[in-house]
Parts: structure tokens; sequence; C-alpha cells
């Protein structure tokens, strides 16, 4: 019992460690060289489980082999998991402010469609602190920002610290 209680202070999950199948996953995706491909038949055959069970394993393994080796594994669709290099990292890195500035756009048209005379003032807190922030992060990813941003890193040739980036964005 005390064993559970420890747990995992970080993140408060009451399991100290991963389990046998998620090792023995990590165990093969740590040995994946850039741009190497692990099968779900080779994950498969190796627990002897469907990979639909097995699934949470892998999303574990995954990130145990990020935090641990700085390995990143993207999904290949039909196929398994592929080590991404160091350049597709940087181009999945890139993509997501696309994709942040695209669900920002929908969540804001979404929370516009909320009637605020049917909220209660904590709720209609919430609901402004939500569209304030989705509305920052519309504005930050959009396409003049991201060419601000990138010519002060040309600039300056190194990673900008968030002072500086939002200091680009005052006027």
């Amino acid at each position: 019992m005390e064993e559970a209680k420890q747990g995992d202070k970080k993140n408060g999950r009451s399991i100290p460690e991963a389990s046998i199948d998620t090792m023995l996953i990590y165990n093969i995706l740590k040995d994946v060289v850039p741009g190497g491909i692990v099968s779900k038949d080779d994950i498969v055959a190796k627990l002897g489980r469907p990979y639909e069970a097995i699934r949470p394993n892998v999303d574990s393994a995954r990130r145990i082999a990020q935090r641990d080796n700085q390995m990143v594994f993207g999904p290949v669709r039909g196929v398994g998991l592929k080590r991404l290099s160091d350049q597709e990292i940087s181009e999945e890195g890139c993509s997501l402010a696309e994709k942040t500035r695209r669900a920002a756009r929908r969540s804001k048209k979404k929370l516009q469609c909320v009637n605020v005379e049917q909220l209660d003032r904590t709720e209609v807190n919430r609901l402004y602190v939500s569209m304030s922030m989705v509305s920052f992060l519309g504005n930050m990813t959009a396409k003049k920002r991201l060419t601000q941003v990138e010519a002060a890193v040309v600039q300056s040739q190194e990673r900008l610290p968030i002072g500086k980036t939002l200091e680009l964005f005052k006027n």
C-alpha cells in the first residue's frame, strides 16, 4: 500500500512504474534508428496480444523513449511507427502552429454560439477566459505573426525567450 501512495508525485499517478508490456515495447523502440520503422505486426508478435489491446502501452513506450532517449516516433498509417529524424521532428513542430491556428479558429466559432444570458457569472467568466485564450492562440499563430518571429530568429540566430517573443506582438 505504501508503494501505491508514493506513486509518481509529478503527475499525481499512483502507478509507480511502467508495465511489463510497456517496457517490452520500449525495448523494441529504443533500438530503432532514425527513419526506421517498427511494424504493428512486430509489436503484436512480441507481446502476443491484439494491437488495439496494447495501444495504451505503445503510447506509454513512445513517451518513455522520448523522455529518456530523445527519440520521437510518428505513426505510419496501417503500418506501425517510424522513428523521426531531426528534420522530421522540426517539420512537425512547424506544422503545429498551423494546426493550432485552425483549432483556435474552430473553437472561437463554437464559443461565439454561447448565449451569455443563460450562464451564471462564474460560467460567463470562464467563457470569457476561454475566448481570450483562443483569440490569443489564433493571433499568435497567424502567418503574419510567424513571419515576425522567423525574422527575429534569423537575426538573433537562436531560440527567442518568451519575453522577447511577446515583445514582437506588442504593436
